[in-house]
């Protein structure tokens, strides 16, 4: 039984689509990680946000970063504590070890 010779895989460079994607999803997983854990920590309960109001608040938090709450919408703010443990929880959720 012959068999034949099988050149090795080469690993393929990831897409500009493909790169970018995971760029906007570990910045999305970041900042809705940081706001759960601070309303979780300060308030005692989950905050009521998924990936559209992360987007939302990504996009203004460099803008309102002395009050990251005023980034998120009217109806979540109240749920978000201040800026110091809002930062420090999203430190958290960048490098939780």
């Amino acid at each position: 039984m012959a068999t034949e010779a099988r050149e090795p895989a080469t690993a393929q460079p990831l897409g500009a689509g493909v790169v970018v994607f995971l760029v906007v999803a570990g910045v999305l997983g970041v900042v809705l990680g940081g706001a759960q854990l601070a309303a979780r920590l300060a308030r005692g309960r989950w905050l009521g946000a998924g990936l559209g109001d992360a987007a939302s608040a990504a996009l203004g938090l460099w803008a309102e970063r002395g009050d990251p709450r005023l980034a998120w919408s009217p109806e979540l703010r109240a749920g978000l504590p201040g800026p110091g443990a809002y930062w420090g929880c999203t430190a958290a959720a960048v490098h939780p070890q």
